[in-house]
């Protein structure tokens, strides 16, 4: 089974070589010699964005930038459902995933491991059709040569973040995995209270107060479409010994639209 492009020409380009250029241009004007040096342990996971990539490509090419070179043979891609609500986790069980750039595989053996380990997990194929979460993060792993990823999408209703950390870190090989959580952040506020909200959702995802995250937003101070998917990516890093992480990059909408009465904050952060 193949999963086809859902949103090439709307989110990125269409065509295979103004998306391949599109990306070589985001990811040249970010310089990385000071992080590089920075980071001594490999990057193993990441927050990224996943709107349009006028509006977050950049920001996304921080991140993706800052992998570059390190030894990855699967990502582990965690998103939010946008379109269709349904509970738990649906883990794509197909061959591939395709964009205007080709195929990329998927860790079969891997989906099939994580599938069969919880009666909360299956393959719910509309949860995957138009998901745009997981795709607009492919093209990026497509020019870096990561060969292979798993998509998995949480539900709305019991996505339970906890089982699923267990699950990846029990199957996966944290030598050769990295994980990408997929998430814009404040959505639909003025740039000020935006910038305000998503400061303070990096402080707390910083400090590693998972239940802080849950409550602040419960309480609407802080706002992540992805944010089960940011908790699964926080208890995997806490058992991968991975306790550094960086804000790569910062950014809202309303940079690119000229509108700042109405963003969307779009963040970059590597966990190491």
């Amino acid at each position: 089974m193949i999963r086809p492009p859902a949103v090439n020409g709307h989110f990125y380009p269409k065509d295979g070589l103004a998306l391949s250029n599109q990306i070589q241009d985001f990811l040249d004007v970010v310089d990385y010699s000071d992080l590089k040096a920075e980071t001594i342990n490999p990057i193993k996971g990441l927050i990224s964005p996943h709107a349009g990539y006028s509006y977050s490509g950049l920001t996304a090419a921080h991140g993706f930038k800052a992998i570059e070179g390190q030894s990855i043979e699967t990502a582990i891609i965690l998103g939010p459902s946008h379109y269709v609500s349904f509970e738990g986790v649906s883990i794509f069980d197909g061959s591939f995933y395709e964009t205007p750039l080709g195929l990329i595989p998927i860790e079969t053996a891997l989906a099939q491991e994580l599938i069969f380990s919880s009666p909360n997990y299956n393959f719910f194929k509309k949860a995957h059709e138009k998901e745009h979460s997981i795709e607009v993060q492919l093209p990026f792993l497509q020019t870096l040569g990561i060969p292979n990823i798993l998509s998995v999408i949480m539900g709305s209703e019991n996505p339970n973040p906890k089982a699923l950390a267990d699950s990846i870190i029990e199957h996966a090989d944290p030598e050769k995995t990295i994980i990408i959580a997929s998430s814009d952040f404040s959505h639909f506020y003025d740039t000020q209270t935006a910038q305000k909200m998503d400061t303070l959702a990096l402080e707390t995802i910083k400090s590693k107060d998972i239940e802080q995250l849950v409550k602040l937003s419960e309480q609407k101070k802080i706002e992540m479409c992805g944010l089960h998917p940011i908790i699964t990516l926080l208890l995997i890093m806490a058992d991968w010994n991975i306790t550094n992480q960086k804000i790569l990059h910062s950014t809202n909408s309303g940079n690119v639209s000229g509108d700042t009465s109405r963003v969307v904050g779009y963040n970059s952060v590597a966990f190491y």
